[in-house]
């Protein structure tokens, strides 16, 4: 297709490239509602700036302003921009965010290595202001490369170069950010953590771009987006709402970097509140329960598989049978709770050991629960199987007269095991 759009800005730190920059490769980018043809070039890498406010380094950002509160960060300055390289590659820390970045390190090596091996085998998406939009940690390894070396082949970033206002929106923005993550050797997929954020920022885009169509559109354009069902982007945003309630309650809303590595204990606990409401525990309990589990979460002793266990130990999560008590086994998390003003206190050994020791009475109860309700689980299975069945037989019967041997064949064993059991019982009463 023609493009009649201007590919060099006319104003701005890049309106000095040529058409000599063009790397003769050109791509279609979509945003304002129609592809665009746009030609990649090779910018100097001083010409650009890191921009990773809301990409999907943005939690990384927020540290470094949490670490520098009342502070304008500015990645245009020398300081900031020597700050975000070391988030970006790995070696930035702070003696009051013990977090750091130091697991990044290896990946960031790794791109190194790939680049000083094959070169920049993707082009990056960058802003006429210079921003980039995707690419920021090939810019850093560039960086790195050339500060290392000196050799011109790394003192390019090779680019697509896109309007930073006007038909460009936020969900144009956050699209372009997505479909430019292709999978790609040596190159890490998002943190857990930052990809519920950006799937919720998608939603948050699109439903601003069409409010006639709100949240349930947003969704489905996410969803295609993801390759996704409308579910699954529902589940992670319900995971991200769960998180959120957690930071909030602890004291440290936001600073998402503390649910880093955790991300799946947290997907558990929706099915969990829904089995509590199922099962029709007090709000107080509910309360008190949910203390608890942030308590075991907040001091690492939290797995996915503990949450489901304690979810198993309240009960059904669709089928209410009955209001029933809340299970001993379950009121020893519900007893032990802590207040919010020791959640917010942080994690001390004395934290540490508290939570370890409710843990490990839970998981004790547990079993021993499991093992003894086992039987009688059993027991009540079979009557509720062989009620159906009679309900079935009552409602259509059986014409196939093999069928009919079979059954009552099987029936008869049944009766013959039921008798025994009856004797066990009797005999041990």
């Amino acid at each position: 297709m023609t493009n009649a759009e201007s590919q060099i800005p006319t104003q701005g730190p890049l309106s000095v490239l040529t058409e000599e920059a063009w790397t003769s490769v050109s791509e279609n980018l979509r945003y304002g509602g129609q592809p665009h043809l746009r030609r990649c070039y090779r910018i100097p890498i001083d010409y650009l700036h890191f921009n990773i406010e809301n990409g999907r380094y943005r939690t990384k950002f927020m540290l470094l302003q949490k670490a520098n509160p009342d502070v304008t960060i500015d990645p245009r300055q020398e300081r900031w921009r020597q700050e975000i390289f070391r988030l970006l590659n790995g070696t930035w820390e702070d003696p009051n965010y013990p977090v750091g970045t130091k697991k990044d390190r290896q990946y960031f090596i790794q791109l190194v290595e790939d680049i000083k091996e094959r070169g920049q085998e993707r082009p990056g998406i960058v802003l006429e202001t210079g921003g980039i939009m995707s690419g920021n940690r090939r810019l850093a390894a560039l960086m790195h490369l050339y500060d290392e070396s000196q050799n011109e082949r790394f003192r390019y970033f090779e680019a697509f170069i896109i309007p930073s206002a006007g038909s460009v929106t936020s969900a144009d923005i956050w699209h372009l950010e997505m479909s430019a993550q292709t999978p790609a050797r040596l190159t890490r997929d998002y943190e857990a953590i930052e990809l519920l954020l950006k799937i919720r920022q998608g939603v948050e885009c699109f439903a601003a771009l069409n409010p006639p169509g709100g949240r349930t559109t947003a969704i489905k354009a996410v969803a295609n987006e993801f390759a996704k069902t409308e579910e699954h982007i529902i589940d992670e945003l319900l995971t991200l709402q769960e998180i959120e309630k957690y930071l909030r309650t602890i004291g440290h809303p936001e600073e998402w970097w503390l649910a880093e590595g955790q991300t799946e204990v947290f997907t558990e606990i929706p099915p969990l509140l829904q089995a509590s409401r199922t099962n029709a525990m007090s709000h107080e309990d509910q309360s008190k329960l949910l203390r608890t589990i942030y308590h075991l979460i907040q001091n690492d002793n939290a797995d996915y598989r503990l949450i489901r266990d304690i979810r198993t130990s309240i009960g059904p999560v669709t089928r209410r049978r009955s209001v029933r008590r809340t299970p001993a086994v379950t009121r020893v998390l519900i007893e032990n709770a802590p207040t919010t003003a020791t959640l917010q206190q942080g994690r001390t050994r004395m934290t540490e050991e508290a939570s370890q020791q409710i843990a490990e009475r839970f998981r004790s109860e547990f079993q021993a629960t499991r093992e003894e309700g086992a039987p009688l689980i059993k027991a009540e299975r079979a009557e509720s199987n062989l009620r159906i069945l009679v309900e079935i037989l009552e409602r259509q019967g059986i014409d196939d007269a093999r069928q009919i041997e079979k059954l009552a064949r099987s029936l008869t064993k049944s009766e013959v095991l039921v008798q025994r059991a009856l004797q066990i019982l009797q005999e041990r009463s």
